[in-house]
């Protein structure tokens, strides 16, 4: 019986990830992700032309005339290097690498067409491996398959992850390494009372070896994955000292071999890499730019407050399946209580050390990027809130509650598909030329652009563009602006809005 369930599941899975493909296909994007990530694949570029990892001046002047924004100086051989993690510039060898081997020849042109179909179909292929770890992490909590159908898709699709899915830059590779390191950790606890098997270790921790080679602040999650294997087992009558003794002696051998090994070789390769491209084991890249002065001086409350309930950067309204997802938390920590304070404890370490960051939202960017990664994993508890409505659907309650929240969902999903519509950072364009115009003079614009979720803002220019409908900003700067000028403004404008499909 198992058997026929498990060919069942990965039929599912396969099924699912055929989906998958099809949407993100239909829905390739047409341009590149502009900033940080293209300057990785300059590196990356440099790497496979010449075997050198510096990147030539005239590309570093091409992307940014800021000192220390996407580059770093090394001062003792004056050369410039990606200031990002050394595996970003790894991991984009194979679709770079084709490229060199379709066309015989590599160049530093981000938007060609070739590197954006090749960019495009790695992504693809990213987000089925995603779709197959979430599929194998919900089967831990589930055996229903469709509501590991239903999670999955409205995870990819009524939330901002779908714009990270099509756009080839890091978040995709934060949220696919987290969920490798959360399911193999969850699978190592539950087998550690009946076996001695240490894979899931060995690869929780390498998974946590590829996020922190991506971005140093992932560092953070080894005091909390220390703890977290020291407490498994531990239960309230016991004292938490003793039971760590007791760990200890049990498992000091498997910690030396699959923890502190792997994670002393990762920490020699960011040091001897620091060392050569930025002249110092401990320099990480960072401290050139001006506006990363004071990396740490943000303010805490504006942060959290932000990332809570800031129209544009609220983790809730821009992964709505995180506001369902807390009706079921009682329940899910009830039953899970080891998988629930974990990731409930990596969301409050990463919130409060991205709240204190001078840059918080991120940039330009789309919603929280900085959370992305645990969103999926802290939405868990979702699954029980589709069991309940599940189990007696017949209920006049559960009826009304499931029909707004699918009302809620295919809301979502429109607002993605107006995002995914037009080209990145479409919305920070639209900014530059309202600025242009001193548009925070007046009230009535601020509120538009800084409340309203970019979904609806895209949707307006969407209408306005294939319609002909009003632009509020335009209406407004009408009878404020004399007739060149709001001539001028308005072709800005119309040449700003450029659709962002492949395909169409």
């Amino acid at each position: 019986m198992s058997f026929i369930r498990q060919r069942q599941n990965l039929l599912i899975c396969f099924s699912l990830c055929c989906f998958v493909v099809v949407i993100n296909f239909i829905t390739m994007p047409k341009h590149n992700y502009p900033g940080d990530p293209m300057a990785t694949r300059s590196a990356t570029t440099t790497l496979l032309r010449t075997g050198n990892w510096d990147v030539p001046v005239a590309v570093v002047l091409h992307l940014s005339q800021e000192k220390g924004q996407y580059y770093f100086q090394n001062t003792t051989n004056k050369k410039l290097y990606s200031k990002y993690g050394i595996l970003n510039t790894v991991l984009y060898i194979p679709p770079i690498l084709i490229e060199k081997w379709y066309r015989g020849e590599l160049d530093y042109d981000a938007e060609s067409r070739i590197r954006t179909l090749l960019l495009n179909i790695f992504n693809i292929i990213i987000s089925i491996v995603i779709t197959v770890y979430l599929f194998f992490l919900l089967s831990l909590y589930t055996k229903s398959s469709c509501i590991k159908v239903i999670f999955i898709l409205a995870a990819f699709y009524s939330t901002f992850l779908w714009n990270y899915l099509r756009a080839p830059t890091f978040e995709i590779f934060h949220v696919l390494f987290f969920l490798m390191f959360y399911y193999h950790l969850i699978k190592y606890k539950r087998q550690s009372d009946t076996d001695n098997d240490s894979f899931h270790l060995l690869a929780s921790v390498l998974s946590l070896v590829l996020l922190c080679l991506c971005k140093l602040v992932f560092m953070l999650l080894i005091p909390l994955l220390c703890s977290a294997l020291l407490l498994i087992g531990y239960q309230p009558a016991e004292s938490i000292f003793q039971h760590t003794i007791k760990q200890l002696r049990s498992h000091h051998k498997t910690y030396v071999l699959y923890l502190i090994l792997p994670i002393a070789g990762m920490l020699a390769i960011i040091l001897l890499t620091n060392h050569y491209k930025f002249g110092s084991p401990f320099e990480t890249g960072y401290s050139q730019w001006a506006a990363n002065e004071n990396l740490f001086g943000g303010d805490l409350r504006i942060g959290i407050i932000g990332f809570l309930f800031s129209s544009q950067r609220s983790i809730f309204l821009h992964f709505p399946v995180l506001l369902v997802a807390l009706l079921g938390i009682k329940t899910f920590y009830t039953k899970h209580a080891f998988d629930t304070l974990f990731a409930a404890a990596t969301f409050i370490l990463f919130l409060l050390t991205y709240s204190k960051f001078i840059h918080w939202a991120g940039e330009a960017c789309y919603g929280p990027r900085y959370l992305l990664f645990i969103l999926p994993v802290l939405s868990l508890p979702l699954v029980e809130v589709l069991h309940h409505l599940f189990s007696s659907i017949k209920k006049r309650k559960k009826q009304l509650l499931l029909v707004f929240l699918t009302g809620m969902t295919l809301y979502s999903i429109l607002l993605q598909v107006h995002v995914n519509s037009l080209r990145f950072h479409t919305y920070y364009k639209l900014e530059h030329i309202m600025n242009k115009a001193s548009y925070f003079r007046y009230e009535d614009l601020k509120k538009y652009m800084q409340i309203l979720h970019f979904g609806q803002i895209y949707h307006d220019l969407i209408h306005y563009e294939k319609f002909g409908d009003t632009f509020y900003p335009l209406e407004t700067f009408r009878g404020r602006f004399d007739k060149n000028n709001f001539a001028k403004m308005e072709k800005d404008l119309q040449n700003m809005i450029q659709y962002n499909y492949w395909l169409f």
